[in-house]
């Protein structure tokens, strides 16, 4: 009897597919080992994931190059119910001492966190970041403290075409893997040419003898479906980094007696193995060739100009200044290229007095780079009438209502500094009367405002709020001063409190430019 065409057909693709090797591409998304696939959740895409180990806010890198990981992202993962954790670190720190929690990403948008618990044992001047829980309740914690956070990467590209051999291309076809571990990976051949057979000593001489050493480091890849011509097989292995292992197996039943520390490692199981064993497929590593990027700020003809030591695409720049607001905000940055010794130099758009900087982010591993920050002063004639004015006031504020407090507190402060200077003018007060009229300062300018003249009472040339802090009382403004008025001294005004009323920039005692940053000065 002869069967129909189309039932032989689907026979033959159904005998083909069920002998795809396990390490092949069928369609379905690998992860390395370790590591589990996960859906993003209103999207087409993967990643894989791995918990890690309680760490500082700092060490997102740690073991992990490349980590995708955000809050945003970890709350989109379909996972597992035992996979996930209670309490993971969120992406945000405090912008300086006392201040509000900004977003440490480099989105565009300034995100920030004004709803934190603070604990009273928390001293909110000292180094904090947020941690969160399922509820997407926050709260903070030191830096330094240990708490969870995963490591996301991308699973394995689906050709040898995405994968990248920059920094590797001085070894005979290695690949680049970045996340977890940024490393080269590559295959040896035997004597001519051919199929390797090598015992895990040979195996380890082969590796040094092609310029690398034995895989170790990147065990995360040994199921890289490239590595295998003809199914998974058992390679040869070196373990010398035990604590960077978490997620292998060890398989205690393979203990042989003659063993000179010779392991192989299949899948995600390493194998004790006889020095006799032979291997037929070796993989050997070697580190990616470091490419240093330095980025230095200089003020040249009154610019301020980012010089970068190698050449990196300007879109993984990003530039910040305090100057606008009480949270950094990013700058623009222009191509200075004239001629070909500019080709590494950009023009920042500095358009007010304050701090710059600018950090290089690596768009493969994540790593950063950042400039030393540098005080960039636009006009120095006027700096002697640039003014730091603390205040705090008797209720709280909410930080959405930043508009209102300045415009509220520009036009508070100019009647005051404007009546009480015309007050101290016409009266000829000296210093020693300055106690005396602040203690009734209230009374003095709104008796004095009935008889004066206020037409020529716009002395704030231009106010900023550069501080807002945690406690919703306190306000740090900057305000440029008409020259010919005189600054207040500590008072209050309706049960608020002028703190202190000092230049920003200049020393006046000594005509110097002060060298504190602005966080620790004023």
């Amino acid at each position: 009897m002869r069967l129909p065409h189309r039932i032989i057909l689907y026979a033959i693709v159904f005998l083909l597919c069920i002998q795809v090797s396990e390490a092949k591409w069928s369609g379905v998304y690998l992860c390395p080992l370790g590591f589990k696939l996960a859906y993003i959740r209103f999207s087409d895409n993967y990643v894989c994931y791995k918990l890690k180990e309680p760490e500082e806010f700092a060490s997102k890198l740690d073991n992990c190059d490349g980590n995708l990981y955000t809050e945003a992202l970890y709350r989109n993962l379909i996972i597992p119910k035992i996979d996930e954790v209670d309490i993971v670190w969120a992406d945000y720190k405090l912008a300086y001492p006392g201040g509000p929690f900004i977003g440490t990403s480099r989105s565009d948008y300034q995100d920030i966190i004004y709803n934190a618990t603070v604990f009273p044992n928390y001293d909110t001047y000292q180094d904090l970041c947020l941690i969160v829980n399922k509820l997407r309740d926050y709260t903070a914690v030191r830096c330094d403290e240990k708490h969870f956070r995963y490591c996301i990467v991308k699973p394995y590209p689906e050709t040898d075409i995405g994968i990248d051999r920059t920094g590797c291309n001085d070894y005979h076809q290695s690949w680049r893997f970045i996340g977890p571990r940024e490393i080269c990976l590559f295959n040896v051949t035997g004597h001519g040419g051919g199929p390797v057979r090598a015992t895990w000593k040979q195996s380890q001489a082969l590796c040094v003898k092609n310029g690398g050493s034995l895989l170790s480091r990147g065990w995360q890849y040994a199921n890289f479906p490239l590595f295998y011509k003809s199914g998974v097989s058992l390679i040869p292995f070196d373990p010398l980094f035990f604590e960077e292992m978490n997620g292998l197996l060890f398989n205690m039943d393979t203990l042989v007696t003659d063993t000179v520390g010779s392991f192989g490692i299949k899948n995600d199981t390493v194998f004790e193995v006889n020095s006799s064993i032979i291997f037929y497929n070796v993989i050997c590593e070697h580190s990616v060739q470091p490419r240093n990027i330095f980025l230095n700020l200089t003020i040249n003809s009154d610019k301020l100009l980012l010089f970068t030591n190698n050449s990196v695409d300007k879109r993984n720049i990003y530039c910040y200044t305090d100057s606008e607001t009480y949270y950094p905000t990013k700058v623009r940055l222009h191509d200075k290229k004239k001629n070909e010794s500019e080709y590494n130099i950009y023009r920042l758009s500095a358009d007010f007095d304050g701090y710059y900087w600018c950090v290089y982010v690596d768009p493969d591993n994540l790593h950063e780079t950042e400039s030393q920050k540098v005080l960039f002063l636009r006009d120095k004639r006027y700096l002697a009438s640039r003014y730091a004015i603390k205040i705090r006031l008797e209720r709280p504020y909410d930080y959405k209502q930043e508009k209102y407090i300045k415009e509220y507190w520009e036009a508070n402060l100019e009647t005051f500094i404007f009546c009480r200077t015309k007050y101290i003018e016409e009266n000829r007060l000296e210093v020693k009367d300055f106690e005396y009229l602040d203690l009734h300062i209230e009374q003095i300018v709104y008796n004095f405002m009935s008889a004066t003249d206020l037409s020529d009472s716009d002395v704030i040339l231009d106010i900023k709020i550069r501080r807002m802090y945690m406690d919703k009382r306190t306000i740090l403004f900057h305000v440029q001063l008409r020259e010919d008025m005189i600054p207040l001294d500590p008072v209050k005004i309706s049960n608020d409190e002028v703190l202190f009323m000092k230049p920003v920039y200049i020393c006046k005692s000594q005509n110097s430019l002060s060298l504190l940053p602005l966080s620790k000065s004023l």
